[in-house]
């Protein structure tokens, strides 16, 4: 007899600007570090629609054993957002940028810092509570909690790599594995 299917434990969309450098990274991330059950996507506000992931960021998702194939640039639209359940961009502009295309996206988004800031920050989060959320139950207590940590965008906003030295991109690399760990150990299984 066949297992049974696990139940969908939640969409998770993550967003950038073109869609080919932080987003995709942190997409394809989180896949390999979280639930097999989460559907993970990205997004670009201005995406450079139909395009490959950026040299750099496959490179480095590959470096750590993610499946970077298949990959293509998407451009957000309304019907993304009001499908998923936790959105976490790049940078404070793109919370804004979802807010024009969709104002219920600021009930359900972060940016991926400020996120992993407040899960840090709090004792017993879903971060350290040892067991697997869906990624509604991360974005409820998220929002409840996002009082703890302040938005900053000096803290929270991931510096884009395109077009950037190398320096930079493996600074965004590191910023982003950093802010991922943490989200993912609230949706593991």
């Amino acid at each position: 007899m066949a297992e049974p299917i696990p139940p969908l434990a939640g969409r998770v969309l993550l967003v950038c600007t073109g869609n080919i450098g932080r987003s995709p990274y942190m997409e394809r991330r989180l896949r390999q570090l979280a639930a097999p059950a989460l559907s993970i996507t990205s997004a670009g506000t201005r995406a450079a629609t139909g395009q490959n992931m950026e040299a750099r960021m496959a490179a480095a998702l590959g470096d750590v054993g993610a499946d970077v194939r298949h990959f293509t640039a998407r451009q957000l639209s309304s019907e993304q957002i009001l499908r998923s359940d936790l959105i976490l961009t790049a940078t404070g502009e793109h919370l804004g940028a979802l807010a024009r295309v969709s104002p219920v996206a600021i009930t359900k988004a972060l940016t991926l810092r400020h996120a992993a800031r407040i899960l840090a920050s709090v004792p017993n989060s879903p971060a350290d509570d040892g067991r697997a959320h869906s990624a509604g139950e991360l974005r409820r207590w998220l929002m409840t909690n996002r009082w703890r940590a302040r938005s900053d965008s000096s803290l929270d906003d991931l510096v884009d790599p395109y077009a950037a030295d190398d320096v930079v991109a493996e600074q965004s690399v590191e910023a982003m594995e950093s802010a991922l760990q943490i989200i993912a150990a609230s949706l593991r299984a």
